[in-house]
């Protein structure tokens, strides 16, 4: 007789439709994301280098997806790159907010990535039992195979039912603040301030401020900003500072410098009168005891300005620059001073301004060079002038009665040769009437004298030898020769 029973039984029953399907999903899911991670190692050093930045910084537990999307500034490593996964990390386990993404690979490069949406956070964390730090993974995915160790990670903070990104804390920076020139400036003259920003790769902008009044900005590049403006056109003193602002506040914190003291001064200066109060010129010649009236600008408004005599041991009360001038005070020069260079100086406690002024006791040393100069000058004039005169009044005379007493003893022959060297010999002696140099006009008149002679004796005894001839009747073109 064939057994009535049930032919299926002793098999197990099948699973309902459903139960089958949600189960193959799962199956998928842990196949897609490499394997199952619950219980795994947490960060274990496979953290890749790079930021994830989500499109929203907070949100609920319940939001499905956590974020909608987010930017990667890293790609992921070679072998790794067809697509990522996004995990939550839950008591050292990765629980799974998502499917495989791969509709942007090969991510290969700095990407963004849009959320689908799975699961939520509060999936994973009990909201009863939640507060706490957790940390967002966007992990690596090979096309297939096991799941990347390294991965993209950022902070997040449960309180209660909602969640938000944990800020890292910015880098510290660091502001120096530089003036040029340094600790003053002539009024209504430009400088610069220069603020210095460490690490150099911080960027923003720096305000700089005098008290409370804003200077101006600049932009910081490769670390530096500059500012260069006027002085202001009155002296004065103020504080000068410089605020750091970061264009990226989560990188890079803000910073100041401490305000650094600053003046405006007058252009150094320096005015000295006597007791008549008659301005004193530069470098004059002063007695001992002497009573003068000081002004000297150029100091910073409210400083301790110190008096000194250089070359003496003599002391002098500081006096004060309430407007950093020392306006008409009183300075008696020591009654011992000896004859020499000195020089009175004005010399700013705070500023360092020196203000000079030199002078000479007893006859300075230009003033006897000068009139030696001038005395040796004149006396080497007179004596050149004199004796030019003597040399030139001398041979004109002599050559005069030279050529006198030459036409007076004989028209031509031996007496007329006689005649003129008898003036040569008197214009020579009349020549010793000077003394001193002869200048070029002395020099010519007494070569013109000696050309006048010289002619007239070569007409003399050219004469001579012809009447000589003539008689010996040795010249026949003049006729015949006198018969004795």
């Amino acid at each position: 007789m064939m057994n009535s029973e049930n032919p299926r039984e002793g098999r197990a029953a099948p699973l309902p439709h459903r139960l089958l399907t949600a189960v193959l999903a799962v199956a998928a899911l842990l196949l897609g994301a490499g394997a199952v991670v619950v219980g795994t190692a947490g960060r274990a050093n496979a953290v890749l280098e790079g930021t994830v930045t989500p499109s929203q910084t907070s949100g609920q537990l319940t939001d499905v997806p956590m974020f909608a999307s987010a930017s990667v500034s890293a790609g992921c490593p070679e072998g790794f790159q067809s697509g990522v996964g996004v995990f939550v990390l839950v008591g050292g386990a990765e629980r799974v907010l998502t499917l495989p993404i791969r509709d942007g690979g090969p991510y290969d490069a700095p990407f963004d990535l849009t959320m689908p949406s799975l699961y939520p956070l509060s999936r994973w964390i009990d909201p009863a039992n939640a507060d706490g730090n957790y940390e967002i993974r966007v992990r690596c995915l090979p096309a297939s195979g096991t799941a990347s160790t390294h991965f993209f990670a950022f902070p997040i903070q449960v309180t209660g039912t909602t969640w938000s990104v944990v800020q890292a804390d910015p880098a510290e920076t660091t502001l120096r603040l530089a003036l040029d020139p340094a600790d003053q400036v002539i009024i209504s003259r430009p400088y610069t301030l220069t603020a210095t920003v460490t690490p150099a790769e911080a960027e923003g902008l720096v305000r700089f401020t005098a008290a409370s009044r804003e200077l101006g900005t600049a932009r910081v590049e490769n670390g530096r900003a500059e500012l260069r403006i006027n002085a202001a056109s009155t002296p004065g003193t103020t504080t000068v500072a410089a605020a750091f602002t970061p264009a990226d506040p989560t990188a890079f914190a803000p910073s100041s410098t401490t305000p650094v003291d600053y003046a405006t001064v007058e252009e150094p200066g320096i005015e000295v009168r006597d007791e008549n109060e008659d301005v004193i010129a530069d470098n004059p010649v002063l007695a001992p005891g002497q009573r003068l009236v000081v002004t000297a600008r150029g100091f910073r408004p409210g400083e301790t300005v110190e008096v000194t005599l250089t070359g003496s041991e003599a002391g002098f009360p500081d006096v004060a620059a309430p407007e950093g001038t020392v306006a008409e005070h009183g300075i008696t020069l020591p009654e011992d001073l000896a004859d020499g260079e000195y020089t009175l100086t004005l010399t700013g406690a705070t500023s360092g301004t020196a203000v000079p002024f030199p002078f000479t006791v007893g006859e300075s040393d230009g003033a006897d060079e000068g009139a030696d100069q001038g005395g040796d000058q004149g006396a080497d004039e007179g004596t050149d002038e004199g004796a030019d005169a003597g040399t030139d009044e001398g041979a004109d005379e002599g050559a005069d009665s030279g050529a006198d007493q030459g036409a007076d003893a004989g028209g031509g022959g031996d007496a007329g040769i006689g005649g003129a060297l008898d003036g040569g010999a008197s214009g020579d002696s009349g020549s010793s009437g000077g003394v001193g140099p002869r200048g070029p006009l002395a020099s010519t008149g007494a070569g013109l004298t000696g050309v006048g002679v010289l002619a007239a004796l070569l007409v003399g005894t050219g004469a001579l030898v012809v009447r000589r001839a003539h008689t010996a009747g040795r010249l026949r073109a003049f006729g015949h020769a006198p018969r004795d």
